[in-house]
């Protein structure tokens, strides 16, 4: 039986009950890497929808919120959240994020930003959302 270029390369494929390859998904070296920022919201931002609606005003690139506290739940004048973005916009967004005029005119501001996204909630002091 003659392998295909793809498991001649090494790849994992994985065959169902009908002997038809299915892809096995990329390991994590292949996937996209991404950049996890922290941002202050405004008293404005009352729930995640807001949040959502006012990051697809902002930015034309794909910016996935991945956690939301507005203000009114912390019980604080500033609300947080957390934005997943790829490596190849983070730039771009973090510029946008530090700008001054974004405070003033959306209410957002980044704080800060790693590759890691525990060490983000670390430095928001925000917990671990509890899993499904």
């Amino acid at each position: 039986m003659e392998r295909s270029a793809f498991e001649r390369a090494g790849r994992t494929v994985i065959k169902d009950g009908l002997n038809q390859p299915i892809m096995a998904r990329p390991s994590k070296a292949h996937r996209p890497k991404r950049r996890w920022i922290g941002v202050e919201l405004g008293p404005r931002f009352t729930s995640r929808q807001d949040i959502e609606q006012a990051l697809a005003d902002l930015f034309p690139d794909k910016v996935r919120l991945m956690d939301a506290v507005p203000a009114a739940k912390r019980d604080d004048e500033l609300g947080l959240a957390i934005l997943g973005v790829t490596l190849a916009v983070a730039p771009a967004v973090r510029s946008v994020l530090e700008d001054a005029s974004t405070w003033s005119e959306h209410a957002m501001r980044g704080v800060t930003t790693s590759g890691k996204i525990r060490l983000v909630r670390e430095r928001l002091g925000l917990p671990r959302p509890p899993r499904r």
